[in-house]
């Protein structure tokens, strides 16, 4: 399938006007995060649809979620700050009951696999040093849900080989908007320099992506900005649960000596939860496997297949197949080597607007 292309900026993925003038890419970047502070849905009408706000002067509309927001007396900075601020939401709100609310059921999510840099333009040269934030916001909470970050002192690194960033979330399932299928993806990710004044951008975007509705497994979305490509495998998952996924050591130890990962196939799509060198063992102290990533969704009528590999193969029976559920908790033993690890996958239900969850969890 051929990539879907927005370049940073564009409003190509999405049939709403564009957000922000174009402009030299410098002068926009700060301005555009800005302008999208504004950005909100308005759930004041059966009919969903994006508020559109000027930077520091709103114009909502009448009856809007806007005309009573507690944030528009806010001065501009205090703004910056709350629109930086991550989601009130986490995972398994609705694992422990069998009550949910008529609001929290299977609904679309948004399966992200991976995020890869492609192509580094002029003025960026391989190895890359990169740090940043990428997120994702949705109608479920308008905080920014993260699904990649790093300091400055925790780069990854990568190469013409190694490209793929290493993700750390999403920290819940990210709903599609029942009418738009809508999310607003935000990239800041800069490349480390000798010093900090060096430092350059690798990408600096803030964009609406309407996934198609049509469109079957993962499709790829390109993102060109002034000295990258950054391609999203994204997939939507119609139906879906939330599984939030556990793994613990409960008899003997890690292979030592090893490299390999922990991965999950959903409808034969594989998610990687972590990677791991044969130095860099990530088990706590309490016997926990420190995972990059805990959260996927799941089609409620699927399976979800994790797999357990080092030096290239599948260990002892490390594999685990669990039927998808609608709440509770499903628990399961795969023996590596001579130890034994616990999987424990979470289930919950979701709700695709804030109310239905965060009413609920209050």
């Amino acid at each position: 399938m051929e990539p879907l292309v927005a370049e940073a900026g564009s409003s190509d993925l999405c049939s709403d006007d564009r957000l922000v003038e174009a402009r030299p890419w410098k002068e926009r970047e700060k301005d555009r995060l800005l302008n999208l502070m504004w950005v909100m849905f308005d759930k004041s009408s059966d009919e969903r649809k994006l508020v559109k706000g000027k930077k520091m002067q709103l114009e909502p509309e009448e009856g809007s979620i806007a005309d009573h927001d507690d944030r528009k007396g806010l001065d501009p900075n205090q703004i910056y700050i709350l629109y930086l601020c991550a989601a009130q939401i986490l995972s398994m709100p609705f694992t422990s009951t069998t009550r949910a609310p008529t609001c929290a059921y299977p609904c679309n999510a948004l399966q992200i696999c991976s995020i890869e840099v492609l192509v580094p333009f002029a003025g960026l040269d391989w190895p890359l040093d990169v740090f940043g934030t990428i997120s994702v916001r949705d109608s479920a909470d308008q905080m920014r849900n993260i699904i990649y970050s790093r300091t400055r002192d925790t780069c990854q690194n990568l190469t013409p080989e190694e490209s793929v960033l290493t993700l750390t979330g999403p920290s819940r399932a990210v709903v599609l908007d029942p009418e738009t299928k809508l999310v607003m993806l935000e990239v800041e990710l800069k490349v480390k320099g000798t010093n900090e004044s060096h430092d350059k951008y690798v990408s600096f975007l803030a964009e609406p992506v309407m996934f198609p509705t049509d469109a079957v497994g993962f499709v790829p979305f390109d993102f060109i900005s002034k000295l990258s490509v950054l391609r999203f495998m994204l997939a939507n998952v119609p139906d879906s649960v939330e599984a939030t996924i556990f793994i613990r050591v409960v008899k003997g130890s890690w292979p030592v000596g090893s490299h390999g990962n922990i991965i999950v196939r959903v409808d034969s799509v594989s998610i990687v939860l972590l990677q791991f060198q044969s130095d860099k063992v990530p088990v706590g102290a309490d016997g926990d496997v420190e995972l990059s990533r805990h959260v996927v969704s799941v089609g409620v009528d699927k399976k979800l297949h994790l797999d357990v590999s080092y030096c290239g193969r599948v260990v002892g029976d490390g594999s685990a197949h669990f039927k998808a559920a609608t709440n509770g908790r499903s628990i399961t033993n795969i023996k590596i080597g001579t130890g034994m690890l616990q999987v424990l996958v979470a289930w919950s239900l979701v709700s695709p607007v804030f109310e239905g969850t965060s009413s609920w969890l209050i």
